[in-house]
């Protein structure tokens, strides 16, 4: 399969990647299980980190750049975690 940013894209719709899998970082603490983690994309991840806490959730990693664009890591008032993703416009797919 393709590398793209240590991500190995082994779940294909008509032939286009949906999602994938990584390696567990060594910035994971050794007790936490594999897990999903669901990215939405967002056109402004400030603004969108910023309205995750106005809302009462909070943040878990703060906006960070990436070969493909910006993300961050945040989390609902109940605790469900997912990302938020602003991808590079110069960035092919």
């Amino acid at each position: 399969a393709t590398q793209l940013w240590g991500l190995r894209p082994d779940i294909l719709v008509i032939g286009k990647s949906i999602g994938g899998g990584m390696q567990m970082s060594s910035q994971i603490p050794a007790q936490v299980p594999p897990f999903w983690l669901v990215y939405f994309l967002v056109s402004d991840i400030g603004a969108s980190t910023s309205k995750v806490t106005e809302l009462g959730g909070a943040v878990q990693k703060p906006p960070a750049t990436y070969p493909g664009g910006r993300f961050s890591i945040v989390s609902e008032p109940s605790g469900a975690v997912f990302a938020l993703m602003q991808m590079d416009p110069s960035t092919p797919g």
